[in-house]
């Protein structure tokens, strides 16, 4: 069975440095996939993954569209607290019949075969 070779993990230092660098001598390329394919190999990563740091970092500072890093963070911990409080179902929709067993000691089956009669 063949194993899964790992991914390596770059430190923030060498992802702001590389960004740098491709901010720095784009404008001597004619594209920023250019730029990026020309660095990345000198950084030692592959260009598609110089270009999503690239690309995070025009979102982060607001000059690309998109959702910054710290909506994305605010957006995760929001999600996990609506899952732990159990808000994440859609609340039930109003099916026009009683759903408990409280109305006068009845069962919700009778009452349901009861609405199903003609009158």
């Amino acid at each position: 069975m063949q194993t899964r070779k790992a991914t390596p993990k770059y430190s923030p230092e060498v992802r702001e440095r590389a960004v740098r660098i491709v901010q720095e001598q784009r404008k001597e390329y004619p594209s920023l996939w250019a730029a990026v394919e020309s660095i990345a190999p000198k950084i030692g990563c592959l260009a598609h993954t110089l270009l999503e740091w690239v690309r995070k970092y025009e979102v982060d500072h607001g000059l690309r569209d998109g959702v910054t890093s710290d909506e994305r963070e605010r957006i995760k911990v929001l999600e996990r607290l609506m899952k732990h409080l159990g808000l994440t179902k859609p609340p039930p929709r109003n099916t026009g019949r009683f759903t408990d067993n409280s109305f006068h000691g009845t069962s919700t089956r009778w009452i349901y075969r009861r609405s199903l009669r003609t009158v």
